[in-house]
């Protein structure tokens, strides 16, 4: 995307807020671990979204996109493609812009594999809406 300016929405900024309130050592443990319970996968599938639904419970993310896209049917495409132009390496490029004072390796490690592992639900989930 030449001449194009990246930014994380704002959406990015509530609930886990790509791990904040975990401390490095949780960070590293999830990045590595072989257990599954415990690992990057499981961790961001229990991520709740800002949203509820009819009984009061908080919605996954995933289930925030279906959900939206079921009332904008023409948008969940647009919204798709966007995040398919997107890259990780294009994710780094942002955090590289960070002063170090601000965040760890472990963080930045932490946030960008979160962000990984959401792009490819996010684009998984809008494969089932086809």
């Amino acid at each position: 995307m030449p001449g194009k300016t990246l930014f994380l929405a704002p959406t990015f900024d509530h609930a886990a807020s790509l791990g904040a309130a975990e401390n490095n050592k949780n960070r590293v443990d999830r990045l590595t671990t072989r257990d599954k319970q415990r690992d990057m996968s499981a961790y961001v599938k229990r991520a709740k979204s800002a949203f509820f639904d009819k009984e009061g419970k908080r919605i996954s993310t995933v289930e925030a996109f279906r959900l939206a896209a079921k009332k904008r049917p023409k948008a969940a495409p647009i919204w798709l493609a966007k995040l398919r132009d997107t890259s990780v390496a294009q994710y780094y490029s942002i955090f590289k812009r960070i002063c170090m004072d601000l965040i760890s390796p472990e963080e930045t490690r932490f946030a960008l594999e979160m962000l990984r592992l959401n792009r490819e639900r996010m684009l998984e989930a809008g494969e089932v809406l086809r």
